[in-house]
């Protein structure tokens, strides 16, 4: 709340134009042979998601489904498709907008290792989840009386080195 009384302060002459990039977060969760059932780690992976997008409508999601080599080109297709829509579950039952979501199955087309070994199939049997927060820079944002309830946003405030003063740069456009 206190970012958007600081933002209400701003003067439209006080933003400058920047830069904001977008920030991508890749999180691979493993499945076990001929499974889409996700695991323990997986769970915890998507925890870590499910918080990145808490309370946020600046995200998009993107779920590829992946498997090994072991089987027909039709099964595995169905089978990475079974294991992006099982994070998408899980991810929907924590709160994701499933329309913020993009899903993927890729069968065996995109290898992370080689087929040969064990361990290549393993680490071949995955899903993607690419979690993308949108940034915009401040004088691209609604007027402050203009945002909708909920809507989130972030504001870049640089501070002295280890201290919680703000510095110059930051506290003249908050102070005009």
């Amino acid at each position: 709340m206190r970012a958007c009384i600081l933002l209400a302060l701003w003067s439209p002459m006080a933003m400058m134009a920047q830069v904001v990039k977008d920030r991508v977060e890749q999180h691979t969760i493993h499945f076990a042979s001929s499974e889409a059932k996700v695991d323990e780690d997986g769970r915890r992976a998507l925890k870590r998601i499910c918080g990145l997008v808490a309370d946020r409508d600046n995200y998009a999601i993107r779920i590829t489904g992946h498997t090994d080599s072991v089987g027909g080109w039709e099964y595995n297709a169905a089978l990475s498709a079974r294991r992006a829509d099982s994070i998408k579950v899980h991810l929907v039952r924590c709160g994701a907008d499933p329309g913020r979501m993009l899903i993927a199955s890729r069968s065996f087309s995109e290898p992370k290792a080689v087929n040969a070994t064990e361990e290549g199939k393993a680490a071949n049997r995955r899903t993607q989840v690419n979690v993308t927060l949108h940034y915009f820079s401040v004088n691209a944002l609604e007027p402050v009386e203009g945002l909708r309830p909920g809507a989130t946003f972030d504001l870049k405030v640089l501070f002295e080195f280890n201290t919680a003063v703000m510095k110059k740069e930051s506290r003249k456009p908050v102070e005009e």
